[in-house]
């Protein structure tokens, strides 16, 4: 009788296991439930070392694919998923607007070192997770003195990505 009870035991133990439904605690809070814990929140990237002499600025990028994130962002832009203002008044900008933008060397996308980013962050209590979601991007290219060193970052556009439709 001993057996049977635990083989009954067993055998409820794996058809609830196996149901196929997710515990949740294990999945988390929906959204709408995670608390909001900066709302909003802006700062700065470097995408570009530097001081190329330091070797936790070398550790923290070298993971990154500048190229692909930065492109990323203007195929956004130019296949009318994202919206771009300019950064000092705030002025949406035309493609034709950011394409002429684009020709000028100072603003080209290969010089891009830094980006400013505005996003929300939530915390899921229950998962014990961050979830961020960035509102927005400035792109900003390094002032250097003649001997390279940098001055100070030039603001330049700000890239809001459209929210998906539901």
């Amino acid at each position: 009788m001993e057996k049977l009870s635990l083989l009954t035991a067993a055998l409820l133990l794996v058809m609830t296991a196996c149901n196929g439904k997710t515990d949740n605690a294990s999945a988390g809070l929906p959204a709408s439930q995670r608390q909001t814990v900066a709302d909003t929140i802006m700062y700065t990237v470097n995408l570009v070392a530097a001081d190329t002499s330091d070797v936790w600025q070398q550790q923290c990028l070298e993971q990154l694919d500048r190229k692909k994130l930065v492109d990323a962002m203007f195929d956004a832009v130019y296949n009318r998923q994202a919206t771009v203002t300019d950064y000092y008044d705030n002025k949406p900008l035309t493609l034709e607007e950011i394409k002429d933008i684009e020709t000028d060397i100072r603003f080209d996308r290969e010089n891009i070192e830094q980006l400013l980013f505005w996003e929300r962050w939530q915390f899921d209590p229950v998962s014990k997770t961050f979830d961020k979601k960035v509102l927005k991007v400035m792109t900003a290219y390094a002032m250097r003195d003649d001997d390279g060193n940098i001055l100070g970052y030039r603001a330049g556009i700000v890239i809001t990505m459209n929210d998906p439709k539901p």
